[in-house]
């Protein structure tokens, strides 16, 4: 069964200012971590059978003078750790006319898989190259069967956060806590105010060495100032 979630829609326009924009900035730090790890683009993806696990608890697009970002909740109500399942997203305005689908060639990987899931666990993913030509009214999004890896989850801790930039940019530290390399860490940054979603966006990180620390910049599409900001960074190897 599909899943459609309605958009939290910000009310400021999307624009073009002449400075760089952040999700310029964001995309900039995308193809330079592509740059460094040599990381494969995602073919176009297209979800046919749905992963019954995986259930979509929220799908919400904010916006602002940066761009727009799509943040969707993902639970995994299986007792088993999925990795590499496939995510599609269509923003719809209310007409229901598809105004972005991330079913595009030469996406990064990380804005077409979603983030390993544990076994009864939570997760979020972020769209933060999110490009419009309506207004949006509603976000669907769907999810594909994935894989069962082996062995214990790589403990990833993010550290030394810091709020900048009027809140619209957060910095600190990634910490790899395996013996495992972690190569295009996505650290995925939402700011909430109460249980609204008022902005988000993402860090990438090209390397983090086993049993190493990495610095992270993660710039934030929305309006962040005094909002609570959440900080995720899933393993990329497991």
């Amino acid at each position: 069964m599909r899943r459609t979630a309605c958009a939290a829609l910000a009310l400021a326009a999307i624009g073009l200012s002449g400075c760089e924009s952040t999700q310029e900035k964001s995309a900039q730090l995308e193809r330079e971590a592509h740059s460094h790890t040599h990381a494969s683009l995602a073919k176009t993806i297209s979800v046919g059978h749905e992963n019954p696990n995986i259930e979509v608890l929220s799908s919400t697009i904010v916006s602002g003078k940066e761009g727009a970002a799509v943040v969707v909740s993902l639970r995994n109500s299986s007792p088993k750790p999925i990795v590499g399942a496939p995510i599609e997203i269509m923003v719809k305005d209310a007409k229901g006319s598809t105004l972005y689908s991330n079913a595009t060639p030469g996406l990064s990987a990380s804005l077409t898989t979603a983030p390993p899931l544990k076994p009864h666990a939570q997760t979020t993913w972020i769209d933060d190259q999110v490009l419009l030509s309506g207004s949006p009214s509603s976000v669907k999004t769907l999810v594909g069967e994935g894989q069962t890896p082996k062995g214990s989850a790589p403990s990833i801790q993010i550290e030394h956060v810091k709020q900048i930039e009027g809140g619209q940019s957060v910095t600190g530290t990634v910490a790899n806590h395996s013996a495992v390399a972690q190569r295009e860490l996505v650290v995925y940054a939402v700011a909430r105010r109460g249980s609204k979603v008022v902005a988000a966006g993402r860090g990438i990180v090209p390397e983090v060495g086993a049993h190493a620390s990495e610095q992270f910049e993660a710039y934030l599409i929305g309006e962040a100032k005094g909002a609570s900001v959440q900080l995720n960074a899933p393993p990329t190897s497991w």
